[in-house]
């Protein structure tokens, strides 16, 4: 008995083992199919030349129609001739097998959004993939250097959400039509447990990098990088642990970069912060920042203002146990003090009761900043405001002193 038992334990660790193996071979053949990997971050300078607008403009509107009883977690990307393309999941409940992922349209000359409509069902991607689903969730969209849609999004097959995994729809018509679902390989083991949430950064080459996270056993931050032609063939760990995930990345230069993560560990609650100065090869170890976080999903951008210089701009829940605040942060010391600007939204008399959570936030090529994220899970709600209105916020909030410090050493 004994010996029939280390024999299977034995061929256990050789299977393990030979999985392994291969993995790595397939890894490097990828990446050598793929000139390597990429040698930097490709740094997009959308944000360093924004149109000039003297008056400030702000306007929030409702997204999604009632199409289904809940929606959740928005992702938003601009395409071809500004047009903006949003994504999220909505059903009758959060891992319900109703759940579709939903699209909307924002044309910004006519400042209106298309009606909602389900471009991923459980079934079709069933289907695509031959394999069983059991549910969808969240959804992360980009555009790749040649203007191709990539459409990243969540599935399960068994269990929870430590039983997911990664596929990528493909459009090459700007969102009107999509290819088949493909199901990304990110891990030897069963290929199970990554989630992805957050805008996806850029490489040079034209590799993109996905912010993951992984929630079977522990809870940690990934960064995936992908190749549109062959895959995931890279991937480096951010954070450790049980209490990271949900990872935003803010790209600096060719070289350098920030990641914050959610944090859903002990207190005191706030967000983690960690960056590299090596195009993403090695990360610091992750620390607690000032910013609270209730255990919820932040966004944010790092841009260079012709008037402020460099600013980091976070979109955060400013509160340490609930999502009722829904805030704009910014820092213009590369990120050692915060000060809070505005209120998206605020309910102080409902902590329990009122949510506003996931957001997503984007610079377009306009200058413009738009803002997704889920109201009460009722609706998306969106965001519009121009570099004026945020010089604005600025100038109000963020100590003088520090302002005219900071024009000194631009």
């Amino acid at each position: 008995m004994k010996i029939a038992r280390l024999q299977w334990v034995v061929m256990v660790a050789l299977l393990l083992s030979t999985a392994i193996i291969m993995v790595k071979e397939q890894a490097a053949v990828r990446i050598k199919e793929a000139s390597r990997a990429a040698p930097g971050f490709n740094v997009v300078q959308d944000a360093s030349a924004p149109l000039i607008e003297e008056q400030p403009f702000y306007r929030d509107q409702r997204l999604s129609q009632a199409l289904t009883k809940e929606v959740h977690a928005p992702t938003l990307a601009e395409g071809r001739n500004g047009t903006l393309h949003a994504f999220w999941y909505g059903g009758s409940r959060e891992g319900g097998k109703d759940v579709a992922i939903y699209a909307a349209d924002y044309d910004p000359v006519q400042a209106q959004w298309s009606n909602s409509r389900a471009v991923i069902t459980r079934q079709q991607t069933q289907q695509e993939l031959s394999r069983y689903i059991k549910k969808l969730g969240n959804p992360v969209v980009v555009q790749d250097q040649q203007e191709r849609l990539l459409l990243f999004y969540v599935s399960v097959s068994i269990g929870g959400w430590a039983g997911s995994s990664i596929n990528v729809k493909v459009s090459e018509d700007d969102g009107q039509t999509w290819g088949p679902a493909k199901r990304l390989i990110t891990s030897p083991f069963f290929n199970v447990s990554t989630l992805v949430k957050g805008e996806p950064i850029h490489y040079q080459h034209g590799h993109i990098g996905i912010p993951a996270y992984h929630e079977f056993i522990g809870k940690f931050g990934e960064l995936l990088a992908f190749d549109p032609a062959h895959g995931v063939f890279d991937k480096v760990r951010l954070s450790w642990g049980r209490s990271s995930l949900q990872p935003v990345t803010l790209v600096e230069d060719n070289t350098h970069a920030k990641t914050y993560l959610r944090f859903a560990g002990e207190e005191p609650h706030r967000i983690l912060f960690t960056e590299t100065f090596d195009a993403g090869a090695t990360w610091s170890y992750p620390v607690k920042t000032a910013l609270p976080n209730p255990n919820a999903a932040i966004a944010g951008l790092s841009l260079v203002d012709p008037t402020l210089g460099k600013i980091l701009l976070m979109v955060y829940n400013n509160s340490l146990d609930h999502r009722n605040r829904l805030s704009l942060g910014a820092s213009i010391d590369n990120g050692y003090t915060w000060e809070p600007l505005h209120d998206f939204d605020y309910a102080p008399d409902q902590p329990e009761q009122e949510r506003y959570s996931y957001p997503y936030f984007i610079q377009t090529k306009d200058g413009r900043f738009h803002l997704l994220y889920t109201w009460n899970r009722l609706y998306i709600k969106h965001i519009e405001f121009n570099r004026a209105w945020l010089l604005a916020q600025v100038e109000q909030k963020i100590d003088p002193k520090l302002l005219k410090w900071r024009s000194k050493v631009q």
